[in-house]
């Protein structure tokens, strides 16, 4: 390989050179492109993964806000009986009607019978 080189004249040699550096520099391009794509493809997986999990989170967050009343409302229910829950009550404040919590029960509950 040595003696082809030398065989060769110092235009060529150089010409030669600049030719490689060339395709090493392309390369060193195409593999950075290629790479920067990977990384902008998982940045949007990122951003989409990381709404979607906004999202369950303010889901799980409304279920849980619902499930809670709806679980207050059965035991008030269940201790104060249908009349005590469902009847509104006027507020001092103004003359409409407006649903109130229960109010709390007088008579015995069923536990202790």
């Amino acid at each position: 390989m040595v003696e082809i080189l030398r065989r060769l004249r110092i235009n060529t040699r150089v010409l030669l050179l600049a030719v490689v550096g060339l395709a090493v520099a392309a390369l060193l391009v195409l593999t950075a492109v290629g790479g920067f794509r990977t990384q902008l493809e998982a940045g949007q997986r990122s951003q989409a993964a990381m709404q979607l999990t906004g999202e369950v989170m303010e889901a799980k967050f409304r279920t849980a806000d619902m499930a809670g009343w709806q679980t207050g409302y059965a035991f008030d229910f269940a201790r104060r009986g249908r009349a005590r829950c469902r009847t509104p009550r006027v507020s001092a404040s103004s003359s409409s009607p407006r649903r109130q919590p229960c109010a709390p029960s007088t008579r015995p509950s069923a536990r202790g019978r």
